[in-house]
C-alpha cells in the first residue's frame, strides 16, 4: 500500500525499522491471544519517540 512506505519513510525518520509493524498480527499481543491486524503497531523506546509518533 502506498500510505505504508509513506508512512513507514516518515516513522524511520525518528524510529528504527524493528520499531514498528504494518498490519501486526494483535493476538501476538494479546492476553486472550485474539485480534485482527492492526494498521500499524509502534514500539517507542523513548518519551521523544512516544511524542513523535503521535
Amino acid at each position: 500500500m502506498n500510505w505504508q512506505k509513506n508512512f513507514g519513510n516518515r516513522l524511520a525518520e525518528f524510529l528504527r525499522a524493528e520499531q514498528f509493524i504494518f498490519n501486526a498480527p494483535m493476538f501476538e499481543y494479546t492476553t486472550f491471544k485474539i485480534g485482527g491486524a492492526a494498521d500499524v503497531l509502534i514500539f517507542p523506546s523513548t518519551n521523544s519517540n512516544c511524542r513523535a509518533s503521535a
